[in-house]
């Protein structure tokens, strides 16, 4: 019974040694990249509603409903919204010719490049007359 005992050990010991990841001389080789540490320092003010921070049983360091950071949110350009536009009326278009089945799929192929080409154009053309307009409506 201890000599199974003993090949089973071994047998363990050898399959996990086997898993570990191979480090060859000049190359680290099946290794993950290193996991990045963010440490969080939460910022308070000295007393929050008359309790000391430190003291309060009411203090959690990692999360404050009173205090919490405030969403900075933009408006998008004029612009932007255009080219969203654009982008989104292509990739429909787009999609739409890969999934029709009724035409080889080199006549897709190419059907899908050309809209690209014209994608490109358009989001050109969008820009230059935004641009454009812009230029015009400075110099009157």
């Amino acid at each position: 019974m201890k000599n199974v005992w003993l090949v089973l050990v071994a047998v363990v010991l050898g399959f996990s040694a086997s898993a570990q990841p191979k480090i060859t001389r000049g190359a680290v080789r099946n290794l993950k990249s290193p996991a990045t540490v963010v440490r969080v320092v939460p910022v308070y003010p000295p007393f929050y509603y008359g309790y000391n921070r430190l003291r309060s049983p009411f203090y959690r360091p990692f999360y404050n409903s009173f205090y919490e950071p405030r969403v900075v949110q933009y408006t998008p350009s004029e612009l932007q919204l255009q080219l969203d536009d654009i982008e989104n009326e292509y990739d429909f278009k787009i999609s739409t010719v890969r999934r029709d089945r009724s035409v080889s799929g080199k006549e897709r192929r190419a059907k899908i490049r050309e809209l690209k080409h014209l994608e490109k154009n358009a989001v050109i053309d969008a820009k230059k007359d935004y641009y454009r307009k812009d230029n015009n409506s400075l110099s009157k």
